[in-house]
């Protein structure tokens, strides 16, 4: 199955020289823990890629005020990118590698469609499992329905 089936096409951006306050009241209203960071608002491809948790490790620990920090310089600037017509396994494979929960998709122009992350996956495989599971109910059911049908037939 391709990314663009799972892939999450709202895109929530802010611009590296935005305090860390903004960020952190942008995620709140948008119920994100992952925000693209871009040097203008109508870029299309991110410099870098903030997360909760590098508010949480590199602002709050270490006590600093985050209206005095802006959102460059706790983001991260390697920001791995994937086509959004990859297969599940081919970002499940660079999240892998990388060591990355988030992962941008582009498009064929290299613009910016979508994001895909390990829970958008879990999510997917869980209902994948889900349906595995009916199937191994549904063979008990019939191999029940035959042993009644088998015993009628003695």
């Amino acid at each position: 199955m391709g990314l663009s089936k799972i892939m999450q096409d709202k895109i929530i951006k802010i611009t590296h020289n935005s305090s860390v306050t903004k960020l952190a009241e942008m995620m709140k209203e948008s119920h994100v823990g992952c925000v693209l960071v871009v040097e203008k608002i109508d870029s299309s491809l991110p410099i870098g890629l903030v997360t909760d948790r590098d508010i949480v490790i590199k602002v709050v620990a270490n006590n600093i005020d985050p209206e005095t920090i802006t959102v460059e310089n706790i983001m991260t600037r390697q920001v791995k990118y994937l086509n959004y017509k990859a297969e599940i396994h081919e970002a499940i494979q660079l999240m892998k590698d990388e060591g990355i929960r988030r992962l941008p998709l582009v498009d064929d122009s290299g613009s910016l469609v979508g994001i895909v992350t390990v829970d958008d996956l879990i999510h997917e495989f869980s209902e994948d499992l889900e349906d595995l599971s009916e199937i191994i109910e549904k063979e008990i059911k019939n191999e029940s329905k035959e042993k009644i049908h088998s015993r009628r037939l003695q």
